[in-house]
């Protein structure tokens, strides 16, 4: 140990106030040859590196980082699109709507949404395939008059229009048309409230009416009370879908 090193190693006995033992030598020099060792290092210029740029590659299988797209990502097939597919279609309504959001494909098309393509933006928008009286539904301007088949005892039926008052709070079938179908109901008393406030109380009966739909078999029965007249304006009708004009209130 030069003489240097011994002054040092005689201070460090003073101030740790300790006799000198091998131990004690041996952390000592330790904790001095790391701090000599960090005190000659070179120092790290903030210029050193300036100007360079690293590049990073992430190496892997070129399979794995290129999707090959298929038109139908169910079957990942391109056979047919995703909203022609017959599995998609076989599945039930909540199926569909969670394989869906998972998926995260646009509600319209199926396609895959991303950042410009989603539901709102799509550019694919399909028209309703139901028709009202020989025209395309519009979903914004839904008619308020139907044709159905109003159906009575003994095989009785006959054809009227059905007018759906958004507004009322009661169905009615005009009194002519249930004496007509042979409808059985029971007395009630009423009491109607005309267009300006007017009040009026009636007995009449209730009748469980069977309607069936011109588009379709389906049949609903609705509780319709029976009065001698639905509308007082007589010159009002519309225009059914085979063009002729038919009355307001016949059933």
């Amino acid at each position: 140990m030069g003489s240097d090193d011994r002054k040092v190693w005689f201070r460090h006995l003073e101030q740790e106030k300790k006799p000198a033992s091998l131990s004690l030598l041996i952390n000592w020099m330790t904790g001095e040859m790391k701090s000599r060792m960090r005190a000659t290092a070179p120092v790290r210029s903030e210029t050193a590196d300036k100007g360079k740029v690293h590049h990073l590659s992430i190496k892997g299988d070129a399979q794995t980082q290129q999707r090959p797209f298929y038109r139908c990502w169910l079957c990942e097939s391109s056979d047919h699109w995703t909203d022609q597919c017959k599995k998609f279609i076989a599945m039930a309504q909540p199926n569909r709507l969670k394989l869906a959001m998972e998926n995260h494909v646009c509600f319209s098309c199926l396609k895959k949404a991303g950042r410009d393509h989603r539901m709102t933006t799509c550019k694919k928008k399909k028209q309703c395939s139901e028709s009202r009286g020989g025209v395309q539904c519009r979903p914004r301007c839904p008619t308020t008059g139907c044709e159905g088949r109003v159906h009575g005892s003994q095989q009785r039926n006959r054809e009227g229009n059905i007018l759906l008052d958004t507004g009322s709070q009661i169905s009615i079938i005009r009194q002519s048309v249930a004496d007509e179908l042979k409808l059985t109901g029971r007395n009630i008393s009423v009491s109607i409230t005309k267009v300006g406030g007017e009040q009026e109380e009636v007995t009449t009966k209730v009748y469980k009416v069977p309607i069936r739909s011109m588009d379709s078999q389906q049949r609903y029965t609705v509780s319709a009370i029976g009065l001698p007249c639905i509308s007082d304006d007589g010159n009002r009708g519309f225009t059914d879908r085979r063009g002729k004009t038919t009355r307001l209130g016949c059933t």
